[in-house]
């Protein structure tokens, strides 16, 4: 009973006694020998095992955050015991007689209390992901029986979401500034499964709904977009529980849901930050009824399966830029090797999900050309330049405008609505003006349709 099996693979086809003599081996290298004893002791059936657990809880005698921990303490809870059969109405009635006392409200307010306490100690604790799991696992699991362990799973969820935004925070930093730190995203990972994992017993409300589907759907994005770079070892059975876990519930969330549009709203923006917070969803027939869409006001589409966790937009579902774009001469002396996250419109248009330093992206690639056009957009003022291509046809516009404004590291934005040139760094993080050129009328000959700029330079001051 302490061995642990995750796939049959694990199983020896050779079933000899080798697995169960050496079963302690690896616990007792890790443990001392006081935590060793303790542990061993945890399934003292039936008269101490809860006493046991909420003893180790309270007195912190073994690390939580050790696997061996966890398997043991899941195996004493979830340990059926003895069974008493009765009939009732003429019908055979199965009675789990152990399970009354781990029923019993008593019991459920010390777990409650102590798993509160540990939430506390875990909420400045980034580090411990087995300690979060130990305490997901826990907390939904006797969140079946008591509201107040159900109450301590939505105060877990809370911390670790903190602690989520505040890492993918520092992953968008990370890519703004070209670097990666390779055990940032396998993090979020986890967290996000544990956010999950704690929602999988108890009642669930609205609120819990939201938590739950976010989650979802972020972890499904993680799966499908960052295959490679970003790997876990368990990554496949985190997938597999949390995927249980939804599927165990759906009928509760699609209810919710249509109760609540709310639920579907924020778990869209999870993904696609830009997306209206008034839209009016609509659930698709077949199915499990799963499926829902809503319209905005531009004939945007979006679409999302609560039991996939796959968010569509137009159709397409959210991912990043194609190497036509990315191997673009343009593109790679503006962003270098730097690729994102983006939704696609029916036009061809890709446009970021999130915005980098205030400001969003698109690109579009005109048809049967290499000629590749991006836009950039200011979130908060809405101002949109597009990037001029100072290489291709450098004759044509940049002949007669100074040595200083054909400067290769250079980068040239044209605002529109002002009819200006705008002069930068070619990197698209340098946004500090340098020069720029005015469309004017052309003095020497008013009636040319040959346009006329005034170039300006702006001083840097220090």
């Amino acid at each position: 009973w302490s061995l642990e099996l995750s796939t049959a693979d694990s199983i020896l086809h050779a079933r000899g006694n080798k697995s169960m003599t050496t079963q302690g081996d690896a616990i007792q290298d890790t443990l001392n020998r006081s935590e060793y004893l303790y542990l061993t002791s945890l399934r003292a059936y039936p008269m101490q095992q809860f006493r046991k657990l909420c003893s180790c809880l309270q007195n912190t005698l073994l690390p939580l955050d050790h696997r061996a921990t966890l398997q043991f303490f899941t195996h004493t809870l979830y340990h059926i015991g003895d069974i008493e059969f009765s009939r009732e109405a003429g019908k055979e009635k199965a009675k789990l007689s152990w399970k009354e006392e781990q029923l019993q409200e008593d019991w459920q307010n010390v777990f409650a209390a102590e798993l509160s306490s540990l939430v506390d100690e875990l909420r400045s604790s980034v580090r411990r992901h087995n300690a979060f799991l130990f305490v997901a696992l826990i907390s939904s699991f006797l969140a079946q029986w008591s509201i107040n362990c159900s109450i301590q799973a939505r105060h877990l969820s809370d911390a670790m979401e903190a602690i989520v935004e505040d890492q993918w925070q520092l992953h968008l930093k990370e890519e703004r500034e070209g670097t990666k730190n390779p055990h940032l995203l396998p993090k979020v990972f986890r967290l996000l499964s544990y956010i999950i994992i704690s929602f999988g017993g108890g009642s669930l409300i609205a609120e819990d709904a939201v938590k739950l589907c976010s989650a979802y759907v972020r972890l499904k994005h993680l799966m499908l977009n960052d295959k490679e770079d970003h790997c876990l070892e368990d990554k496949a059975s985190l997938m597999a529980v949390a995927e249980k876990v939804v599927s165990t519930r759906l009928l509760e969330i699609v209810d919710l849901a249509k109760e609540c549009p709310r639920i579907l709203t924020e778990a869209t923006r999870k993904i696609l930050h830009d997306c209206p917070l008034d839209l009016q969803w609509t659930q698709l027939p077949g199915g499990w009824q799963s499926c829902f869409e809503a319209k905005d006001a531009h004939d945007q589409f979006y679409h999302i399966d609560l039991l996939s966790g796959v968010v569509l937009f137009n159709g397409f579902p959210p991912n990043r830029l194609p190497p036509v774009i990315t191997s673009n001469k343009l593109y790679v002396r503006t962003f270098g090797d730097r690729n994102f996250n983006v939704k696609s419109s029916a036009d061809g248009t890709f446009q970021a999900i999130q915005p980098v330093e205030g400001c969003y992206y698109s690109f579009r690639l005109i048809a049967n050309t290499n000629c590749l056009v991006i836009v950039e957009k200011c979130e908060k003022t809405g101002q949109s330049l597009e990037l001029l291509d100072s290489e291709e046809g450098m004759a044509k516009w940049l002949a007669d405008f100074p040595e200083t404004f054909k400067r290769v590291q250079n980068s040239h934005w044209y605002w529109r609505e002002q009819d200006i040139i705008i002069v930068r760094q070619s990197n698209y993080l340098e946004r500090r003006v340098s020069m720029y050129a005015r469309r004017c009328v052309c003095e020497e000959d008013p009636s040319s349709s040959v346009p006329s700029w005034k170039c300006f330079a702006i001083p840097q001051h220090k």
